[in-house]
């Protein structure tokens, strides 16, 4: 049977073929991204999309995508990934203090903009001290799973205090409902919190699993395919390499390191762009096929690259045509209509790798408080 009819993933024979892409679609749309034709069925792509949802929902991704004001896929109109969980993940939790409080609140960034927004919370405190938020989701109303949990803590008997950052009939309303179970929640002297100006810190936390690298070994995997003129996917050395991605059997350890020195040198003297994007970048050698990647790199934000090894044993690596890269790069606010990026080619020269200066500063995105 001819390897042009079958999935490169599961082997499925003339399956139902799914167009799949480099970069997910829930990361933004790149004006003439390409993708994989009759390499990838519906039912592999599916999978896929479980495993990207990952990266846009529930990790340091999902923050960029908020921060630079990326929607997704058919305009995603799912619950903020700072106010609700997704595929068994906890919410994004994103806190700080703020003058004339007490207790550390819950934020989320407003669009494509350094700037964090109040979350609509009631926060319950132990007799320790101890915080725990409840978010309401919608701002205008309390879900019946929301009074649940918080009349299911407060009898609990582990409730001290109870502190609500939420419209003032929200407020009443929550002392009538909890007065009906006997609990006490005097609404009254509720403090008011006032809009402030200037930077604050803002802690996050956030977490991955298999999934998360899963989708990312995808992203080198297609990107690889994508632009290679050799190699088809279906080939032996990368086996392992699709059944990690496919089915996540083996130590992501095995196929995916982190570093720290740029893959990306520019002759200006600056190892980040003006704005946000994704580097990728092959690397073939004696040792195997590799794809480097460096996602959401900007001019404040530096992450680690991570070398995804797609083989170890590459039978065509004298063939150094075969390297190439990539940079997927977002367009400002103001500047997308259709897509919310354009890919450039990079040229050889940009695919050295140098070790970072010693003078290099790590800058990290400052947030400020909105209006509250």
């Amino acid at each position: 049977m001819d390897d042009k009819s079958k999935c490169v993933y599961c082997s499925s024979i003339n399956p139902k073929w799914a167009k799949a892409h480099v970069v997910p679609r829930l990361m933004g749309t790149f004006e003439n991204q390409p993708t994989l034709t009759k390499k990838v069925c519906a039912a592999c792509d599916r999978e896929f999309g479980r495993c990207e949802a990952i990266i846009a929902k529930c990790t340091i991704e999902a923050v960029l995508l908020k921060h630079i004001g990326i929607i997704g896929r058919h305009k995603d109109k799912s619950p903020s990934a700072f106010r609700r969980g997704h595929s068994g993940h906890p919410p994004i939790r994103m806190t700080t203090a703020i003058p004339s409080y007490d207790s550390e609140v819950r934020v989320e960034p407003i669009g494509d903009s350094n700037n964090v927004d109040l979350l609509p919370q009631i926060i319950l405190i132990d007799g320790h001290g101890n915080c725990e938020e409840i978010v309401i989701n919608d701002p205008n109303c309390i879900t019946i799973g929301e009074w649940s949990l918080l009349v299911r803590k407060c009898l609990s008997g582990g409730v001290k205090q109870l502190e609500a950052i939420v419209s003032n009939g929200q407020a009443i309303l929550i002392e009538q409902i909890l007065h009906q179970f006997g609990i006490t929640f005097d609404c009254s002297d509720d403090a008011k919190i006032s809009p402030f100006q200037g930077r604050v810190l803002v802690k996050g936390s956030m977490t991955y699993d298999e999934r998360y690298f899963r989708a990312v070994a995808k992203i080198a995997f297609h990107y690889f395919l994508c632009h290679s003129n050799l190699f088809k996917g279906s080939e032996e050395e990368f086996d392992a390499i699709r059944r990690f991605v496919r089915y996540g059997e083996g130590d992501a350890k095995e196929f995916i390191e982190k570093g720290e020195i740029p893959i990306v040198y520019d002759p200006s003297g600056a190892d980040r762009p003006p704005y946000y994007g994704h580097i990728l970048r092959t690397e073939i050698s004696p040792k195997g096929i590799s794809v480097f990647m460096q996602l959401f790199i900007g001019h404040d934000y530096s992450p680690r690259w991570m070398r995804v090894r797609l083989s170890q044993k590459a039978r065509k690596i004298f063939l150094q045509t075969e390297e190439f890269g990539h940079y997927y790069r977002y367009l400002e606010p103001d500047k997308r209509s259709r897509y919310d990026g354009v890919i450039e080619k990079m040229v050889v020269a940009q695919m050295v790798k140098i070790p970072r200066p010693s003078n290099h500063t790590m800058h990290r995105i400052a947030y400020k408080s909105g209006s509250r």
